[in-house]
């Protein structure tokens, strides 16, 4: 399926994968705030940047996995310096398709944000269901530019991923 389509594929998953984003997010919202929301389809990060500047120190993120809460402000900041990090030193330009291999922890929001500030797509890769070979054609077929990753997931890309690859980890508690 992917092979076929080319470019026309790799459009349209950008395509399907911004709007889903968008869609569930706006779905979510209006659900818990009723239909007056009008939120005009804003971009997830620009609705995280609005409510960091209006609520900079409420908590964003609990992360059970790593016993950790972030408020805006650092989620902001954070997703900043990795967005600069993706942009300076792993090549990450706006329209690129940037792979998504982490479990749903902190890093995987952060990480996602980051992916938006630099104008680039997200193509989460499902850390629990997701094979080597599989990784290798969505990673070939959709040239991807970079897969962000930790320590755990590594060794389950292809040992030649025919992209660039950002390993994050977080220290380990005081009590490991």
């Amino acid at each position: 399926f992917l092979r076929q389509g080319g470019q026309a594929v790799r459009e349209t998953v950008v395509n399907v994968i911004e709007t889903l984003v968008q869609d569930e997010l706006f779905n979510k919202l209006s659900i818990l705030t009723g239909p007056c929301l009008d939120l005009e389809r804003t971009p997830v990060h620009e609705l995280v940047e609005r409510q960091a500047t209006r609520t900079p120190n409420n908590i964003a993120i609990e992360d059970s996995q790593y016993q950790l809460e972030l408020n805006y402000r650092d989620c902001l900041a954070q997703s900043f310096l990795l967005a600069r990090h993706l942009q300076t030193d792993e090549g990450v330009r706006p329209g690129d398709i940037v792979g998504v291999f982490l479990p749903h922890c902190a890093d995987f929001i952060l990480a996602n944000l980051a992916i938006f500030f630099c104008g680039a797509a997200i193509f989460p890769l499902q850390v629990g269901y997701t094979t080597t070979t599989a990784l290798q054609v969505f990673l070939q077929d959709l040239k991807v530019a970079c897969v962000v990753t930790n320590s755990e997931n590594v060794e389950r890309l292809p040992s030649d991923p025919a992209c660039r690859v950002l390993v994050l980890d977080r220290p380990q508690s005081k009590d490991e």
